[in-house]
């Protein structure tokens, strides 16, 4: 028994120990699954379903195909509940799919790991459309970049050792105090893209994915959009005890702006790691330009990026010394940001009793962040608004006078308010835990023509 337990003791060690790696790999199921998302009629132009709608395959067949691969929903969800709200991604199937169909050695293999995940009738259909659009994709795709793409990835193997990527994000992971296992390696998944000279990087987990244009020869700003893509995933490996302790440092900072500038930390940070400090090792100098195309981040990210380069260099996890630096920077330098209805309705909860608006609301500010909706004014749906951290919108429209005399009684904050029931408005109102209330009357004005007045003003009244 006393060896069993020495052998776990050396293999946790050395887990822990050994150096983090790298690997550069193609996945044709994967990059197959990416040419037929192309493909649906669902997507606009594109290199891929250009090449496919020239060609001899855009026929009944293939398109009736398409539109079985369009009815399969991927997208089921699971919260992990114990984390603080908003610090820990949620384990979406679809994003476990694209996983397994990168790790897996053959169809059979993605078959056999994504059991359960689906129900298996859409499971057995998306496996069969795959095999079906393989020789397409090789036709169109693949064979006529092969060569190109082939040295892409060996080049960027190279790379990758000349530079001590992983060597860096092995102090990156200490700076981000991030659990994770070494023995286990980071994937960088990369597929050709003809005919294009930008591209698109996501991560599932330890897996980052990008597609190369086969006229891309400099890899630099490629590789730092990826491991942008991981730091995200270190962030969210932080351990649950790190993620309390981290949000109790946002909770005690007396900062009326420690809410928003909290909800900008992942992206800001990533942005900072990324395309600040990889960009730099990889190129040898720092980028100019915006290193994000959402201003706050990328601002926030750049002012950031000399205490978080300090603190990678020096092997030094996030503290509390560094979180308040950091709402104080957030807080000199972008002090209107928590009163742009653009910026603060990236992830929103609302209530309204007419489901219309919450169409409207997403057509004029989409969102791919979190947000749910509740559809009455009931105190179960008050209740749920009030418990998360995040923007609250409430939309009032018929029966005014009521229901903004119920909206002032649910929050204390509101106790003098005084809002003209017959007018139509939209007020905000920072509330306990530091998020916008943001209350829109309707009287005369559909939703649409008041958000787009709101927009047009610099900063809107408040209660």
């Amino acid at each position: 028994m006393k060896k069993l337990f020495f052998l776990l003791g050396l293999l946790v060690h050395l887990s822990a120990t050994a150096e983090i790696q790298f690997q550069v790999k193609f996945s044709r199921p994967y990059a197959v699954t990416v040419f037929i998302r192309n493909l649906s009629a669902q997507r606009g132009p594109n290199p891929f379903k250009k090449l496919f709608t020239d060609s001899k395959f855009n026929n009944e067949r293939y398109k009736s195909l398409l539109a079985s691969f369009d009815s399969i929903y991927v997208n089921y969800e699971h919260s992990f509940r114990d984390y603080p709200p908003f610090t820990k991604q949620g384990a979406e199937t679809g994003s476990i799919l694209n996983q397994h169909l990168i790790n897996a050695q053959s169809l059979q293999d993605f078959k056999m790991r994504s059991i359960g995940l689906i129900p298996v009738d859409d499971l057995n259909k998306w496996v069969a459309i795959i095999q079906e659009f393989t020789p397409v994709y090789e036709s169109l795709i693949y064979e006529p970049n092969k060569i190109t793409f082939e040295k892409q990835v060996k080049d960027i193997e190279a790379l990758l050792v000349l530079k001590n990527i992983a060597g860096y994000f092995d102090q990156a992971k200490q700076f981000y105090n991030a659990s994770w296992d070494n023995s286990i390696p980071f994937v960088f998944t990369f597929y050709p893209l003809p005919n294009s000279v930008g591209f698109t990087a996501a991560n599932f987990n330890n897996i980052a994915v990008s597609a190369i244009p086969a006229s891309l020869t400099n890899y630099n700003a490629l590789l730092s959009v990826l491991l942008h893509e991981l730091s995200h995933f270190l962030y969210d490996a932080q351990p649950l005890s790190f993620k309390k302790e981290m949000d109790a440092w946002f909770t005690a900072n007396p900062s009326k702006f420690s809410r928003y500038a909290y909800r900008l930390l992942d992206e800001s940070w990533a942005t900072a790691v990324g395309n600040g400090y990889f960009s730099e090792k990889l190129s040898g100098r720092l980028n100019p330009g915006n290193w994000y195309n959402q201003k706050y981040i990328s601002r926030m990210g750049k002012l950031m990026y000399p205490l978080i380069k300090e603190y990678i260099d020096n092997k030094k996890p996030i503290d509390k010394t560094l979180v308040d630096r950091y709402i104080k920077i957030y807080e000199d330098s972008i002090p209107n940001s928590i009163t742009e209805l653009d910026y603060i309705l990236e992830s929103r909860y609302a209530i309204s009793d007419d489901p219309s608006h919450f169409a409207a609301l997403d057509s004029i500010y989409p969102t791919h962040i979190e947000g749910e909706y509740y559809r009455d004014f009931s105190a179960e749906s008050f209740g749920k608004l009030k418990r998360m951290p995040v923007t609250k919108v409430i939309i009032v429209s018929g029966d005014n006078k009521k229901k903004l005399r119920l909206i002032r009684e649910n929050f204390p904050e509101l106790k003098n308010w005084q809002p003209n029931a017959k007018k139509d408005f939209i007020e905000l109102q920072l509330v306990a835990d530091k998020t916008q209330l943001v209350v829109i009357n309707l009287v005369e004005n559909a939703l649409e023509q008041q958000l787009k007045l709101a927009a047009s003003k610099s900063k809107p009244s408040k209660p």
